[in-house]
C-alpha cells in the first residue's frame, strides 16, 4: 500500500501510521465488545478524499476512524486540543492539522487561512483529510448544522490545485451505548460525493457572492447526505423507542447475539421516514403505538431481558443450548486466569469509571480510554513494586525484581483472556436469568410476548400503509 502523505510536506511515516492503527484497534477492542465496519468497498483508494463524520463521542470518534478506515486519515483538529500535553505526541505522530479558529484565541500561532492551506496541500498530494463538520462533540440526538469549512477546503483544493479527482465520503458513527464498557459500535462508510462542476466553476470565479453560494450549496448537500445516514430525533427518548422498534423488526431470526448494529441502523432509517409521515397523518395512532413501545421498553429494561429472548424464547439462544456448551467450558477454563486479571486490573477500572462519570456523556468513554493509558500502568507499577518489596523481604533483591517484573507481564497478558471471560460470563448469566424469569408459561413471558406481538403487528400494518403511500406518490 502506498504510504499516506502528511501535512506540511513532511515525509511519510508508514511504520508510525501502521503502529497507530494497530494500537488504536487494540485499545478500542478492550473497551467495545464489537466494532462493525460497513462500506469499505465504497472508499476510494487512488485519489484525495475528505472524510466527513458525525461527532458525538469526543476523541473516541477520531480513534475509531483512524483505526478502521481503509486508509490513514489526517484530522483537522481544533488547536485547543494541543493544550492537553499528554495528547501532543499522539496528535503529532498522527499528523493532525491544527485548526486555528478565531474564538480559540490562537492568532499568535496561526490563522484559519493557514489551516485551510495546509489541508489543501495535503489533498493535493493525494492524502485523506478527516473533518468533523459539526464543529464540536455533542450529545444531541441529531446531526448539528454543518460548518462551511469542509466545503470551502474541497472547492479551494479543486480550483487551485485541480483537477485532483477529489471525493468527499460521509461516515456515520453509531454507538450502542457510547459510554458503556463492552458495548458495540458501528462505522458506516456512505456513498462518495463528487464535486459538482457548477460549484467548482462558481467558486473559481472572482465573484464573492458566487463563491459564497457555491460553498453554501455544497455544505447543504453534505449535510443532507450525513443527516440521511444519521436520522435525527426530537429527543433521546424518541431515539431510544425508534431503536427498540428497529430491534424488534431486526430480531427476525433466532440469534443469541441479537441483530447487528448495521441491520438495526438500516431499519431505523426506514422507521424514521415512516414515523414522520405517520405522525403527521395519524397522530393519535402514532401516540398509541409510541405508548405501547415505551411500556414494552420499560418492562424489558426493568427486568434485564433482551428483545430477542422474548422473540424466540430462551431455548433458541440459551446458555447451555447447542453452541453454548463450548462457551461455558471455555469460561470455566479461563476462570483462574480471569481471577488473576481481575485482581490486577479491577481497581484501576473502578477509578476510571469514577472519573468518567463526572464528565459529559459524550466525553465519558474518552476519559475511560485515554486516561487508562496512565491509570492502568500506574497501578501496575505500584502493585509490582509492592509485590517486589515483599518478595525481596522474604528472599533477596533478585527475587524481588523477578516477582515485580512478572506482575507487570501478567497484568498485560491476562487482559484479553479476562475480557473474554467477562463477555462469556455475562452472556451465560443473561441467558440463565432469562430462563428463570421466562420459565414455562409464566405470566411475565405471556405478557411480554403478547405485548411484542401486538406492537409488531401494528408496525407491519403502518409499514404497509407507508409503502403504499410512497408507491402512490411515485406514480
Amino acid at each position: 500500500m502506498t504510504p499516506e502523505p502528511r501535512p506540511g510536506g513532511d515525509r511519510p511515516r508508514p511504520l508510525t501510521d501502521r503502529f497507530l492503527r494497530w494500537f488504536g484497534r487494540l485499545t478500542l477492542d478492550a473497551f467495545y465488545r464489537r466494532i462493525e465496519v460497513v462500506g469499505v468497498e465504497r472508499f476510494p483508494m487512488d485519489r484525495p478524499v475528505i472524510v466527513l463524520a458525525n461527532h458525538s463521542n469526543s476523541l473516541v470518534d477520531g480513534a475509531v476512524i483512524t483505526s478502521f478506515l481503509p486508509r490513514m486519515p489526517r484530522f483537522l483538529g481544533a488547536s485547543t486540543v494541543w493544550d492537553y500535553r499528554p495528547l501532543r505526541p499522539i496528535l503529532n505522530a498522527a499528523g493532525v492539522v491544527p485548526l486555528y479558529r478565531r474564538q480559540d484565541g490562537r492568532a499568535d500561532r496561526g490563522k484559519l487561512a493557514d489551516s485551510f492551506a495546509s489541508a489543501c496541500k495535503l489533498l493535493e498530494a493525494g492524502g485523506v483529510l478527516a473533518i468533523f463538520p459539526e464543529g464540536i462533540s455533542h450529545n444531541n440526538p441529531r446531526v448539528l448544522p454543518l460548518k462551511s469549512g469542509a466545503a470551502r477546503i474541497a472547492l479551494e483544493t479543486e480550483t487551485r490545485h485541480g483537477p485532483t479527482r477529489l471525493t468527499i465520503v460521509p461516515v456515520c458513527l453509531t454507538f450502542e451505548a457510547k459510554y458503556r464498557v463492552r458495548s458495540r459500535a458501528l462505522l458506516e462508510i456512505g456513498d462518495p460525493v463528487d464535486l459538482a462542476c457548477e460549484d467548482v466553476e462558481a467558486f473559481g470565479s472572482e465573484s464573492l457572492k458566487g463563491q459564497a453560494a457555491a460553498v453554501k450549496a455544497l455544505t447543504g448537500r453534505l449535510h443532507d447526505r450525513l443527516d440521511a445516514m444519521t436520522p435525527g430525533h426530537e429527543s433521546w427518548e424518541e431515539a431510544r423507542l425508534v431503536a427498540r422498534a428497529a430491534e424488534m423488526i431486526g430480531n427476525a431470526d433466532p440469534d443469541p447475539t441479537g441483530a447487528g448494529l448495521y441491520s438495526i441502523a438500516e431499519i431505523r432509517r426506514g422507521i424514521h421516514d415512516g414515523y414522520l409521515w405517520v405522525q403527521q397523518t395519524q397522530p393519535e395512532r402514532t401516540e398509541e403505538l409510541r405508548r405501547q413501545i415505551a411500556e414494552y421498553d420499560r418492562a424489558l429494561r426493568s427486568s434485564g431481558l433482551r428483545d430477542d429472548q422474548i422473540a424466540h424464547g430462551v431455548t433458541a439462544g440459551g446458555a447451555f443450548a447447542t453452541g453454548r456448551k463450548r462457551t461455558a467450558l471455555k469460561t470455566v477454563l479461563l476462570t483462574p486466569v480471569a481471577l488473576l486479571g481481575l485482581a490486577l486490573n479491577l481497581l484501576p477500572f473502578f477509578v476510571l469509571r469514577m472519573l468518567s462519570r463526572r464528565k459529559d456523556l459524550d466525553k465519558r468513554s474518552t476519559w475511560s480510554i485515554f486516561a487508562g493509558f496512565f491509570v492502568f500502568p500506574f497501578f501496575w507499577l505500584v502493585t509490582a513494586l509492592a509485590i517486589g518489596l515483599v518478595a525481596a523481604a522474604y528472599g533477596d533483591a533478585a527475587t524481588g525484581w523477578i516477582c515485580g517484573g512478572a506482575t507487570i507481564l501478567l497484568a498485560l497478558a491476562t487482559g484479553r483472556p479476562t475480557l473474554t471471560f467477562l463477555d462469556n460470563a455475562a452472556a451465560i448469566w443473561a441467558e440463565t436469568r432469562a430462563r428463570v424469569l421466562l420459565r414455562g408459561n409464566s405470566r411475565r413471558a405471556i405478557e411480554l410476548t403478547t405485548q411484542r406481538s401486538r406492537i409488531r403487528a401494528e408496525l407491519a400494518a403502518l409499514s404497509d400503509e407507508y409503502a403504499a403511500f410512497c408507491e402512490q406518490a411515485e406514480g
